[in-house]
């Protein structure tokens, strides 16, 4: 990604003083698939895939413990972990050469992350600074998708395309910080998150036999309702449009394209979450860059 962004309309220390110092979030699973397809038939492929990764969470903000005694103090968790295998199936039905169907499926994987928790805990009548080794069982959620490519014409290639992420499953309930040691809640970070739906349409024109253009856009629901939206926890879906070309040179393919992610507007209200209102969106530019090798076995 060259550029993306959430961040609050608004000048942040006007709205929430010190506490917006204090968010920095980074989420990530790092994966590696291998996988293959065969024919089945002449208008039939099959495939699948193997997919193992690492993943991390390194949330940085204010310790729940003490906001909500008017105290603001940060909190750090830093916990990875190689793991979080699944699986990758799906199908490609060609019935006429002007038509193609598809659908593939990704399954849910859960990563048990490991590492340490910068937190505050009550001791006495105080709040102690402690560092606990700590675990988290976080889960990637099951994908489904299906597709539609059209061929109107012999130069033309239009397809539309929906996928569904069931977030439902593995943030609709809190996602428990544990002590490594004793298994015992430290801390629960709650999310409530809804099913994400994305649609995408896009379509190629082959301008001249060693030119294609390509546009497409996306649309994206948000995931997390206004209640847990947070400087850290933001979360906006929105709109996407992209565009590239394609050019063959020296008897090989090359590409560039572009996308403008234009995130949806969120006004969160002082009614429904208190403590982070504010006025939320998110934008962002992504380049992508590609080869085709025609003439190496096994290299694409």
């Amino acid at each position: 990604m060259f550029g993306f962004q959430s961040k609050f309309e608004d000048d942040p220390t006007k709205i929430l003083p010190p506490r917006t110092l204090f968010f920095d979030t980074r989420v990530a699973s790092n994966d590696i698939a291998m996988g293959g397809a065969v024919r089945l038939t002449k208008s039939l492929s099959i495939g699948a895939a193997f997919i193992f990764g690492r993943g991390f969470l390194d949330l940085k903000a204010p310790a729940l413990q003490l906001l909500g005694f008017g105290v603001v103090q940060p909190a750090h968790l830093d916990v990875r972990k190689f793991g979080a295998p699944g699986v990758n199936v799906g199908f490609h039905f060609r019935p006429t050469k002007f038509l193609s169907l598809a659908a593939s499926y990704k399954s849910e994987r859960t990563y048990n992350l490991e590492g340490e928790f910068d937190t505050f805990e009550l001791q006495g009548f105080k709040f102690v600074g402690e560092k606990l080794q700590s675990k988290v069982e976080f889960k990637l959620p099951q994908v489904a998708e299906a597709g539609i490519e059209i061929r109107p014409h012999k130069k033309v290639i239009v397809s539309v395309d929906f996928r569904f992420y069931d977030y439902t499953e593995v943030l609709g309930q809190p996602v428990s910080i544990r002590e490594k040691g004793s298994n015992r809640v430290v801390q629960q970070l709650s999310l409530r998150a809804k099913d994400v739906r994305s649609f995408r349409g896009g379509v190629i024109v082959s301008a001249t036999d060693k030119t294609k253009v390509f546009v497409g856009s996306a649309y994206t629901s948000n995931g997390f309702p206004e209640a847990v939206i947070n400087p850290g926890a933001v979360n906006v879906g929105g709109l996407d449009l992209s565009g590239g070309i394609g050019k063959k040179l020296f008897n090989q393919w090359f590409s560039f394209s572009g996308a403008l992610i234009f995130g949806r507007t969120r006004l969160v209200k002082p009614t429904v979450n208190p403590i982070f209102p504010g006025r939320y969106k998110g934008n962002g530019i992504l380049f992508s860059v590609g080869m085709r090798l025609n003439k190496l076995p096994f290299i694409q």
